[in-house]
Parts: C-alpha cells; sequence; structure tokens
C-alpha cells in the first residue's frame, strides 16, 4: 500500500492483509483515495466507493457522465 498510509497508520498494511474483502464494499475518505489501496482492495476481491471532491472537476464530470447515461438503450425496457 501507500506509503503515506504506512507512516499515518501503521497497523493498517498488516491489518488490510488479514482482511477477507472478498464480496465486500470497502469506504474510505480522501486519504484512501490512493492508486495502491484501491488496486489491493480489489486483488482481494473487494470493492470501493471513495469520495469525489469538487476540486477534482473532470473526474466528478467523468463520474457524473457515466451515471447520466442510460444502461439499457431507449425501448429496450
Amino acid at each position: 500500500m501507500h506509503d503515506l498510509l504506512a507512516r499515518r497508520f501503521p497497523g493498517a498494511l498488516k491489518l488490510s492483509d488479514r482482511l477477507d474483502l472478498n464480496g465486500r464494499i470497502v469506504t474510505g475518505d480522501a486519504m484512501f483515495c490512493q492508486k495502491s489501496i484501491v488496486a489491493k482492495i480489489v486483488e482481494k476481491g473487494g470493492d470501493y466507493v471513495l469520495p469525489v471532491k469538487d476540486t477534482q472537476k473532470s473526474l466528478r464530470e467523468n463520474i457524473q457522465t457515466a451515471f447520466n447515461e442510460p444502461v439499457f438503450p431507449p425501448g429496450l425496457v
């Protein structure tokens, strides 16, 4: 995982290796928004929900676009 996480919470690295994340949804605050952390969650079979702040304008717009697009083509449902 990320070095910052290891420095701020030394036990977090050991704990993450012991957790069964398969089929679990992990939530976290801004500190957990690191590629290495979410990669570890996915590697262990989990999914994640992380915050997106207004300061991440292009990321926020991409997410809004993805959720505004219809899942099924019109007339199919």
